[in-house]
């Protein structure tokens, strides 16, 4: 995991990788599309990864999925601070209230 600076208050980077034989190239392109809320029975843990972070932080986060020689890499990119939080205090009582 990074820390990026921003004006905004910063963000983090947390990209996690594996040493398994890749993804297809339609999976590749399905996790780096557009986020689905169609109810699905396959693949629920990364969709459930991209929903929840849509929901939370909407255009403010980034995700993307890439092969590597060999493996696979997740990129998550999201702000340290929800809009309409005025601290990160703020922010953890309400997700420790809405049990989030």
């Amino acid at each position: 995991m990074r820390h990026l600076p921003s004006e905004e208050g910063g963000r983090l980077d947390a990209i996690i990788q594996d040493n398994g034989p890749g993804l297809s190239q339609e999976l590749l392109r399905e996790f780096n599309g557009q986020v689905s809320f169609q109810y699905r029975e396959d693949r629920i843990g990364v969709s459930n990864i991209r929903q929840r972070f849509q929901l939370l932080y909407g255009g403010d986060c980034g995700f993307a999925c890439r092969n590597l020689e060999p493996g696979t890499e997740f990129e998550l990119i999201f702000p340290l601070q929800r809009k309409g939080f005025t601290t990160t205090k703020e922010a953890e009582e309400h997700e420790n209230f809405s049990g989030g």
